[in-house]
């Protein structure tokens, strides 16, 4: 009796008496369902009698409708109205409460399902994770962090987290209590030595983050990826980047050696037998001479190049009066030969550095002019070297035309900026951190800043 009713309701339709009871608080009391209430299914079952019907509401919100049947004649009092309303409000409290429990379990299925997520991904985790409590406690670790350290999980509840990083971890300290302070995770990823149980070591890439429960911090989440043989191969890299510039600079000097020993030499002694022979012979025509004094006059000129071809290979002033002066030299000479006003300034006391961080801060110095001239459009550049109490900076500008930043350094190559990507491999040779900034229309900035 009751499904077209249902039917009725699924649909989003509501009957005569429905439509009424849902805007007005005072039950609804119709006398003769049955002539009245033609859209109602159950209208006929109330044949001979009337209706009162009122919502089911609780805390503003409507779950449905109650209609009962009362004699055909009667008209409910104030006492009789405000019982049907009370049973009307106690239905909807019910109403409420199965929601309610409807919700909590739907709530603690969600929340036991996404605990089994993550307790799937903690455990197969590539990386290795593991939480500790602010006295260096540990309490949770994954399958991966005991493999890492060699220690079972019930070892690990025994050793002292901050045991097991040591190296490094001066910095990360720095950085978590910085994070602690802005209640933030660690932004980046720094190399820490972890030691395992057998006393080896191996080399992690650190992400930290604090865990507070009401607004106090109880521990300390780690996520570390074993980045051991990368390093390796990183200072394998590094180590022959090292020997093919040693042999470059190496080859740069011999190739120097004979160009000045030898070559330069055979050209001065051709120049010194032109002059002997102008000098000496007689009957020479006006044009003879003057052939010889045009290939005399060449011979200078592919002398002075050579020469010129030697200082770039292999500037003796670096090797006789250190890193200051051949820069001087190398503004100076940008100067002669591109036309460009290149001003140089100091501050701080020169100090002494190795002869392999003199050669790369020139090499980078002498790669930034060079774009200067070639690429950079610019009238105007300047070379800034500051001697700081660790660290040296050398800062080279120019007001040309700049050009488009790639989105990441590595993409120098890319591009076809070998000149950068070589500036950036000395820096790193010798443990420097070398910046590039340039736009469009703003000309370029390059900082290079080393430890002395």
């Amino acid at each position: 009796d009751f499904l077209p009713m249902f039917d009725l309701l699924k649909s989003g339709e509501l009957t005569k008496c429905a439509n009424t009871a849902i805007h007005q608080a005072e039950p609804v009391i119709i006398e003769n369902p049955v002539e009245v209430c033609t859209d109602c299914p159950l209208a006929p079952k109330y044949h001979g009698r009337g209706a009162m019907t009122s919502r089911l509401e609780y805390d503003g919100k409507v779950y449905g409708f109650v209609s009962v049947s009362i004699p055909a004649n009667l008209v409910p009092d104030i006492e009789e109205k405000n019982l049907f309303i009370e049973v009307c409000g106690d239905i909807a409290f019910a109403l409420y409460h199965l929601e309610l429990e409807k919700e909590h379990k739907q709530a603690e299925a969600a929340l036991q399902a996404s605990e089994e997520r993550y307790r799937q991904l903690f455990e197969n985790a590539y990386d290795s994770i593991w939480v500790h409590d602010t006295e260096g406690r540990i309490f949770i670790a994954n399958e991966a962090f005991t493999r890492l350290t060699g220690y079972s999980r019930d070892e690990l509840q025994g050793v002292p987290a901050f045991q097991l990083i040591k190296e490094g971890c001066d910095n990360v300290v720095t950085d978590i209590n910085d994070l602690i302070t802005r209640k933030e995770s660690l932004d980046r990823l720094p190399e820490v030595k972890l030691t395992k149980k057998d006393k080896s070591e191996a080399y992690v890439q650190l992400s930290t983050n604090p865990i507070f429960h009401n607004d106090k911090l109880v521990a300390f989440q780690h996520i570390a990826r074993n980045v051991t043989e990368e390093r390796q191969m990183r200072q394998n890299l590094r180590y022959y980047l090292e020997q093919i510039t040693l042999a470059q600079e190496e080859e740069r000097k011999r190739i120097c050696r004979e160009l000045h020993d030898e070559i330069i030499q055979e050209l001065i002694i051709i120049s010194n037998q032109i002059d002997c022979i102008v000098a000496k012979a007689r009957g020479l025509s006006e044009d003879e001479r003057g052939q010889l004094d045009d290939l005399w006059e060449r011979m200078q000129s592919n002398i002075a190049t050579l020469r010129r071809l030697c200082q770039d290979l292999r500037p003796s002033i670096l090797d006789n009066l250190g890193l200051t002066s051949s820069l001087k030299w190398l503004a100076s000479k940008t100067e002669e030969s591109a036309g460009i006003t290149v001003e140089f300034t100091q501050h701080g006391n020169p100090r002494p550095l190795s002869p392999a961080t003199e050669l790369a801060l020139f090499r980078i110095v002498q790669e930034a002019l060079n774009n200067v001239r070639k690429h950079s459009g610019a009238n105007t550049s300047r070379i800034t070297i500051e001697f700081n109490d660790s660290t040296i900076r050398i800062i080279i500008e120019d007001n040309g035309q700049g050009f488009q930043m790639p989105s990441a350094v590595n993409n120098f190559v890319q591009e076809g900026k070998l000149g950068l990507t070589g500036m950036l491999e000395r820096a790193r040779l010798i443990g420097g951190d070398l910046r590039i900034q340039s736009a469009p229309g703003e000309g370029t900035r390059i900082r290079i800043e080393t430890p002395i």
